[in-house]
C-alpha cells in the first residue's frame, strides 16, 4: 500500500491510500492525486515500486519547479523510504509504504481518502472528470463520472457576459469558466486566463461557484473571493470578463 499525506504550508490537507504499485501526482485530472495548483506541473511526480530492487522510487517528471526529497533535488529513479518527504514549492508529500504490493494490485484503485469518505472507482465508470473541492484556498480534484458532470438540467438561471452581451444558459449540473474552447463560459485571454479556472455547480437549486486555482480568486460584487453561493443579480469578474447572474423567474 502507498499512503500519501499532503501538506500545504505545514497544514494537513488530505491523506490518500492506494492498493497499487505506482501513483502519479500532478495538475491533470488523470493523475492518481490531482492537485489543481499552478505550482504543480501537469504531470509532476511519480512514485513506483521497483520489483527487481524491492524498493520504492520517486521520479520527477520534468516538472517546472522540481521535486526535493528531504531537501535534495531529485530527477529520475531516486529511492525513497517510508516517512520520506517529497517537497515542491509550498507542498509537502509524506510517503508511507505498508507491505509489498502484489503484481495483480498494480492497477488497483484508491481504497480510501481521509478526511473524506472512501472513494471507489468502478469499472463501469472508466471516464472521469473533476470538480474542485476547497480547503483554505487549495483545490484538490474529486472524481465524478462524466455522466454526472454533463447531466442536463432545466435552465432556471443564466449568466450574462456584460461586455459582449452574451447570454449563457445554465443548463448542466457542472459548468466551467476558462479561456479554452472546451469551457462553458468564456473568459477573455490574459496573463492569468487558462482552462477550467472556475467551476459552477448546481445542486438543489443552489448555484455554487469556486476557483480551481490556488491564486485564482475572482470578484463577487467587488469583493475578492475563492468560492461563493450565487444570488440573483450578482456581478462576477474574472479580470476584464464580467458576468451578471440572473434567476429566470425574478
Amino acid at each position: 500500500m502507498i499512503k500519501a499525506i499532503i501538506y500545504h504550508n505545514g497544514e494537513l490537507i488530505k491523506t490518500y491510500e492506494f492498493e497499487k504499485s505506482s501513483i502519479t501526482i500532478g495538475r491533470l485530472q488523470q493523475n492518481d492525486i490531482p492537485v489543481n495548483s499552478m505550482a504543480i506541473s501537469r504531470m509532476h511526480l511519480k512514485i513506483a515500486y521497483n520489483w527487481d530492487k524491492e524498493a520504492y522510487f520517486a521520479s520527477d517528471l520534468n516538472s517546472l519547479n522540481g521535486t526535493f526529497l528531504n531537501g535534495e533535488k531529485i530527477s529520475q529513479d531516486t529511492q525513497i523510504n517510508s516517512g520520506d518527504k517529497l517537497i515542491s514549492g509550498e507542498f509537502v508529500i509524506v510517503a508511507e509504504f505498508v507491505g509489498t504490493p502484489k503484481p495483480d494490485e498494480t492497477n488497483g484503485d484508491i481504497i480510501s481518502e481521509s478526511p473524506s469518505e472512501t472513494t471507489n472507482i468502478s469499472e463501469e465508470s472508466s471516464i472521469f472528470s473533476t470538480v474542485a473541492t476547497n480547503r483554505d484556498g487549495i483545490f484538490f480534484s474529486q472524481v465524478v463520472s462524466e455522466k454526472s458532470k454533463n447531466e442536463e438540467i432545466s435552465a432556471k438561471a443564466v449568466l450574462i457576459e456584460v461586455n459582449n452581451k452574451i447570454i449563457y444558459k445554465i443548463n448542466k449540473r457542472v459548468m466551467s469558466f476558462g479561456s479554452a474552447s472546451s469551457d462553458d463560459f468564456y473568459i477573455e485571454s490574459g496573463v492569468f486566463a487558462s482552462e477550467n479556472m472556475a467551476t459552477l455547480t448546481v445542486s438543489n437549486d443552489e448555484y455554487s461557484l469556486q476557483s480551481n486555482t490556488m491564486m485564482g480568486k475572482f470578484k463577487l460584487n467587488g469583493n475578492k473571493v475563492s468560492k461563493c453561493l450565487l444570488q440573483n443579480n450578482d456581478r462576477i469578474e474574472f479580470g476584464s470578463s464580467i458576468f451578471t447572474f440572473k434567476l429566470k423567474n425574478d
